[in-house]
């Protein structure tokens, strides 16, 4: 192999790096998907692959940043981030009993926030719209068809329990409160708001995108709020009631102000 091959694949090999392995936008989407799919029981021990190599993914990029980048903690949020993160640290301590559980759940989080709050790369560059879009449409997609099954369980009152480690899962009608496909109520109630804030912001982010796929983002809407309404969860009320005030104060009272 000449020289001229041998540079060509190490630019290759470097480019990859660096625009997929180390890219800390494909690695928080990656992150979040499969953060959302942790939450469906029906999964079972399916998505612990993926969620171990997202776990040693993330670690790897952290390390590679403190080494060789350092952008990760330039960002102008990151010392409030180091606040929440000891805050959370000292809450588990104080309150809790399960540490081991306790520190695995902040480990996990801590890569999500860090690779995606702390970075100044995110800011929505117009290179970067397509791959959020693309995520949004993906977790979109995922919830409209666990709220459409959960919707379904409803309407037959499936019910059914197993345990699993130390804690048992209920999938369907629980207490005349729909889990569905989810690991609690709680949870999916809160997911069925955070796809209708997807589509608003995928709106936001590209509207032809929007329009193209309109009907969807509509029946995925409607779908949403009927979960969420035969989940009975106090907190995903509450965030769903936040989440109208704000879209109310951000896009409804300047429209009107415009007229």
């Amino acid at each position: 192999m000449d020289a001229s091959k041998l540079i060509k694949a190490k630019n290759i090999i470097q480019s990859v790096l660096s625009n997929v392995v180390m890219n800390p936008l494909i690695i928080a989407i990656l992150y979040m998907i499969t953060a959302v799919l942790w939450y469906f029981p029906t999964l079972g021990k399916a998505i612990d692959i993926p969620m171990d190599i997202m776990f040693i993914w993330g670690n790897i990029y952290i390390v590679y940043d403190l080494i060789f980048k350092r952008k990760m903690f330039s960002g102008y949020k990151c010392g409030w981030l180091v606040l929440f993160t000891f805050s959370y640290i000292i809450t588990m301590f104080i309150h809790s009993d399960r540490y081991y559980l306790c520190i695995k759940q902040l480990i996990y989080n801590s890569i999500l926030i860090f690779i995606l709050y702390s970075t100044k790369a995110f800011n929505f560059r117009k290179s970067y719209k397509k791959p959020f879009i693309i995520a949004n449409d993906a977790l979109i997609g995922i919830t409209f068809v666990a709220s459409v099954i959960s919707i379904v369980l409803f309407a037959i009152q499936f019910n059914y329990e197993y345990v699993r480690g130390d804690i048992t899962i209920s999938i369907g009608v629980v207490w005349n409160r729909l889990h569905g496909v989810y690991t609690s109520a709680n949870i999916g109630a809160l997911l069925s708001v955070v796809s209708i804030a997807l589509c608003l912001i995928t709106y936001h982010l590209d509207k032809a995108h929007f329009k193209k796929f309109k009907v969807f983002y509509i029946i995925n809407g409607i779908v949403q709020v009927l979960y969420h309404s035969a989940t009975l969860s106090k907190g995903g009320f509450l965030a769903f009631a936040v989440f109208v005030s704000v879209t109310i104060l951000v896009y409804g009272i300047p429209s009107l102000l415009k007229k």
